[in-house]
């Protein structure tokens, strides 16, 4: 379980992609989309 204590949804999203979808069962197209929207959402944060 992680903690909210200092982490930016950026790092959230990120350490999200680096244990789910590395090693998932996503198809390589999928994983490609979802790591493209997840670099698009990085671009452009949500303010507070």
């Amino acid at each position: 379980m992680a903690k909210a204590d200092n982490i930016t949804f950026g790092q959230l999203i990120d350490t999200w992609a680096e244990e789910e979808l590395k090693i998932g069962t996503l198809s390589n197209g999928t994983v490609v989309t979802y790591l493209q929207v997840i670099n698009r959402m990085k671009q452009h944060p949500v303010s507070r």
